[in-house]
């Protein structure tokens, strides 16, 4: 319903009301900005990884793995 097919009874009775909206920032504060930021939750890493107790070799050779790749790697770039 727009304005043009309202009645003009209940027209009138709309005008009547009146709202005072106080004046309030809507952006927020660099300092609340640095606070939403530091307290977002975030995931942990290790769930990609799924590491549990029996990831034994995620844990141990995954890493010894990639160690091994980039202290070499150098060799095969000459």
């Amino acid at each position: 319903m727009s304005k043009k097919e309202m009645p003009n009874k209940l027209r009138n009775q709309l005008q009547l009301f009146q709202v005072d909206v106080p004046a309030f920032s809507m952006k927020k504060s660099r300092l609340e900005r640095y606070a939403d930021w530091l307290m977002y939750p975030v995931k942990s890493p290790l769930e990609k990884l799924r590491i549990r107790f029996e990831s034994f070799n995620k844990v141990i050779i995954y890493p010894l793995l990639i160690v091994f790749i980039v202290s070499f790697l150098p060799l095969f770039l000459i």
